[in-house]
């Protein structure tokens, strides 16, 4: 009989954290260069105004990141480019090619 309580009460709490947790949405997009259209892997995607918080581009110049809703600043960079920096406003899914 406990069990079931237990188990109730933690369907519960996780139930009511999902209806009320803040929404997330995905950026994604490639990233390539913009002289020859070549993907370029192994780029950096960095959240600046979340310490900690980016990704890496794959093999094909594709990245992907999850996040809240709201607005961010995403630094693109990679070796021998200048890097670029874009303002986001994360209320959907975007896809940003760089």
């Amino acid at each position: 009989m406990m069990g079931k309580g237990i188990r109730l009460l933690f369907g519960t709490l996780f139930l009511a954290g999902s209806l009320f947790g803040q929404a997330k949405f995905t950026i994604s997009g490639e990233i390539a260069n913009s002289e020859n259209g070549e993907v370029l892997p192994f780029c950096n995607v960095i959240v600046k105004n979340l310490s900690g918080v980016g990704t890496t581009s794959n093999i094909y110049g594709f990245y992907s990141l999850t996040l809240e809703k709201g607005q961010y600043s995403i630094e693109y960079s990679a070796l021998g480019f200048k890097p670029q920096l874009v303002e986001v406003d994360l209320n959907d899914n975007q896809r940003i090619l760089i």
